[in-house]
């Protein structure tokens, strides 16, 4: 290897050592960002698609039932001591109180669409047709924004149903580093390929219950769909914890 192809190697590993941990931490959240959006996005087409085919009689009525129903899921006794000590419901609701107003309010969506329906027919052809446009998919954007709304409480639960995560993974990484030190002062034979193949596992567990559940069509207890990926992270966690084989 000649000189120039060296020092072009060194500073190409350069580079990539510099990618410091501000860096890491703005992909992560440029990531998080992005299933967010793709929960939200899939949320309304979904709604969207059941007002023309699946609840067409209940149309905009099934997205405003929904929030009611995705408030009446919330626990109101319970205080959370990590989020000042308020209960879940009122966590959930003034989530979604901020959330619709910095999307729609401040803004101006709102406004921009009253102003639209309130201009008489006389103006401009851009604006005529904005206000034929507007009215004929009104019942569509009232239940974009109150999908929105049910996106905004779910996002909540999902916030505080993190902590249970994190528990789990805990727990379930501690017995799992037991099991794998009984294994080996047992002297039992040890094989990486389980631990290869379920450690991939952790993050698409995690990042699908939310995104299942966020962008879920319809009301839907939050136990329906979290316990089970909770048990199921569990588990990942634990036989990736027993399994781990620092040699291959």
């Amino acid at each position: 290897m000649s000189k120039e192809s060296q020092q072009y190697s060194r500073r190409s590993e350069l580079v990539v050592k510099k990618k410091t941990a501000f860096d890491i931490a703005i992909s992560q959240i440029m990531e998080i960002l992005g299933w967010l959006f793709l929960a939200l996005t899939m949320s309304i087409v979904m709604e969207w698609i059941g007002m023309s085919f699946i609840w067409d009689e209940q149309g905009v009525d099934h997205s405003r039932s929904t929030i009611i129903k995705e408030l009446s899921y919330v626990n109101n006794e319970t205080r959370l001591p990590y989020v000042s000590g308020k209960t879940p419901a009122e966590v959930a609701q003034n989530f979604a109180i901020s959330m619709d107003y910095y999307l729609f309010e401040w803004t101006h969506i709102r406004d921009f669409l009253a102003w639209i329906v309130s201009t008489p027919d006389t103006g401009s052809a851009v604006t005529a047709y904005l206000k034929r446009l507007v009215l004929s998919g009104s019942d569509y954007i009232a239940a974009a924004i109150n999908t929105t709304q049910v996106f905004s409480v779910r996002l909540a639960v999902a916030f505080m149903s993190f902590p249970l995560f994190l528990l789990v993974g805990t727990v379930a990484l501690i017995d799992g580093m037991v099991e794998r030190e009984l294994r080996r002062f047992g002297g039992a034979n040890e094989s990486a390929y389980i631990y290869h193949n379920v450690k991939p596992w952790a993050k698409p567990v995690m990042v699908g219950a939310f995104v299942l559940y966020l962008g879920y069509p319809d009301s839907i207890h939050p136990n329906v769909i979290l316990v089970p990926f909770v048990t199921a992270y569990g588990v990942v966690v634990f036989t990736v914890a027993k399994t781990f084989k620092k040699f291959l």
